[in-house]
């Protein structure tokens, strides 16, 4: 039976209320309603002002260090101008408790630097300010999780924090510097000290203490700003020299939803310098150790010309050994650099730490403004506008479309579950298309060069 004009208008009114027909009305006739509804679902989402990294970074200097060693290595500028990043401030602690001082007012806050409130303190000491640390930048970026880059014991510290909270440590990646993650030989230091201040105590005789006495002077002349029996020396020693925590911390269960990359440093050149570190080393020393029953050792191995380039790798680390797979969780970058030049040498340590590859987190179809949409989720290390995507668009194996997605449709947002992506969308107007068959190729290319592709197939019927 046919319906009247007045019924045709009403029928017409309800499939445009229930949102069945979501498309114009210039859609063709034989388009199906049920084809579009896909479109109509579109979720809203929260745009993220804090940020504009997934991901804040967390800054950590190494033993005998402040917050500002990242500006004398041109971290702090090269984040801010080369990636365009904003600088949230650094995070110092006053009795006990973290606050957030310094940064940008007006622009976002995408990484922070962290001065402990004791540049010596022990390992354990540093873990706890971490965990603080990362409260505080979570508290004002809104993210989830955070990317540590720590420097020398600093990587060490924020390899503990994630052992001491295995479930809760809210760490996408662990980025450390020639850390010494199996401990340093010239830790060994802490016994000499430990040893000549002991000595000393034990009423020594006349000789005896004239030995001692030189050679507690001369390990305090060589102790630049750290003092060799100060309880970070003593974490940091090798197991032989009796190090046990690092022993004991090195075998414990790390969490697996953590990317762990180790920048190692390696200099094949430091060998003559190595022997006259040693011999001097040594020769100063050796009265005053031979009077202990302690003779000089070779405190250099291959490495940075402080820390082996082993005891550098999170990979080696006895947890990671025991289960090859677990090593797959972590990357290893090697560079011919010294280690007190880490940071000082060049950018190519900040580089190397976020080249990464955008990693796909999923696309979908939308309607948008009466046109249907594509749009690609992903996470990169980058901000937004460091990043090209690029679709193709193919009908019955022919090119339709191509266009690279403009930077202001490319933001980071904050989806229901509170989870940070990077979002780009692309209006594909022409609406007859999407009674066939699309494939939408995409890929992502960050400022880095480095790059993702996949593809996302429209079906009418789906």
């Amino acid at each position: 039976m046919k319906l009247s004009k007045t019924r045709h208008i009403l029928f017409l009114y309800l499939l445009t209320a229930s949102g069945l027909w979501t498309l114009s009305c210039t859609t063709p006739a034989a388009q199906k309603p049920s084809q579009l509804t896909f479109f109509a679902n579109l979720p809203q989402f929260s745009a993220v002002s804090e940020t504009q990294i997934p991901y804040p970074i967390i800054l950590l200097h190494g033993l005998g260090q402040k917050a500002e060693v990242w500006n004398d290595a041109n971290a702090v500028k090269f984040y801010a101008q080369d990636l365009g990043m904003g600088f949230g401030g650094v995070i110092k602690f006053s009795q006990g408790e973290a606050q957030l001082s310094g940064g940008n007012t007006s622009k976002t806050s995408d990484f922070f630097t962290v001065s402990f409130s004791s540049p010596y303190d022990s390992i354990g000491g540093w873990a706890r300010e971490i965990r603080k640390a990362i409260e505080v930048v979570r508290t004002k970026t809104k993210a989830d999780k955070v990317i540590l880059i720590g420097y020398s014991m600093g990587g060490v510290a924020a390899r503990y924090h994630l052992v001491l909270q295995p479930n809760n440590h809210h760490v996408k990646r662990l980025i450390t510097i020639g850390s010494p993650h199996q401990g340093s030989a010239f830790a060994k230091a802490y016994n000499w000290k430990t040893s000549i201040n002991a000595g000393l105590a034990d009423n020594p005789n006349f000789v005896k203490k004239l030995a001692l006495d030189a050679a507690k002077g001369t390990l305090e002349s060589l102790e630049t700003g750290v003092p060799f029996d100060a309880p970070a020396v003593g974490d940091l020693r090798l197991p032989h020299d009796g190090g046990r925590f690092l022993y004991v911390i090195n075998r414990m269960p790390h969490p697996g939803d953590v990317e762990y990359v180790s920048v190692v440093g390696r200099v094949e050149f430091l060998e003559g310098v190595a022997s006259l570190r040693v011999s001097t080393f040594s020769e100063i020393l050796r009265r005053g150790l031979e009077v202990l029953g302690q003779g000089g050792t070779a405190l250099l191995r291959d490495g940075d010309g402080v820390v082996s380039a082993q005891s550098q790798n999170i990979s080696e680390l006895p947890w990671f050994t025991m289960d090859r797979n677990r090593q797959k969780i972590a990357r290893t970058i090697t560079l011919q650099t010294e280690h007190l030049q880490h940071l000082k040498s060049s950018n190519e340590i900040q580089r190397v730490t976020l080249e990464e590859q955008p990693e796909l987190k999923g696309a979908d179809f939308y309607k948008i403004n009466d046109k249907g949409a594509l749009i690609i989720d992903f996470i990169d290390y980058l901000p937004a506008y460091k990043t090209s995507v690029k679709v193709t668009v193919e009908k019955k194996g022919i090119v339709v479309f191509t266009k690279e997605i403009p930077k202001e449709k490319i933001s980071l947002v904050r989806k229901k579950d509170g989870r940070v992506v990077l979002r780009a969308i692309l209006e594909y107007p022409q609406n007859d298309d999407w009674n066939e068959e699309l494939t939408f190729d995409y890929t992502i290319t960050n400022s880095f060069g480095n790059s993702v592709n996949s593809s996302k197939v429209w079906e009418p019927n789906m």
